[in-house]
């Protein structure tokens, strides 16, 4: 007797008694509990962005510019700015790594 559908997205399929992950497949009242945890990452956009704002940041203390102080400053609002809008799974090498 096939039990009906209750989730069925990417390879997961649950029901009421079996869930199957790709081509395993699991009894529920073997799982004594699931947890998904989507790690957040830095995008390497960001870092360079972050770099170039310390440099000038480090310039700015040195040479005690104002504006090289604001040119940094607007670069690390960029890389707030990009980090907020950057997809993790947009990676060339997928989800892995520090990308």
């Amino acid at each position: 007797m096939e039990d009906r559908v209750l989730y069925d997205a990417n390879y997961t399929t649950v029901t009421r008694t079996v869930v199957r992950f790709l081509n395993r497949t699991y009894q529920l009242r073997n799982i004594d509990s699931v947890t998904v945890h989507d790690a957040r990452r830095v995008g390497p956009v960001t870092v360079f962005l972050l770099l170039v704002s310390l440099a000038a940041y480090g310039a700015a203390y040195v040479y005690f510019n104002l504006v090289v102080f604001l040119v940094g400053s607007a670069f690390a609002l960029a890389a707030i700015f990009y980090q907020s809008k950057w997809d993790a799974g947009s990676c060339p090498g997928g989800n892995i790594g520090w990308c």
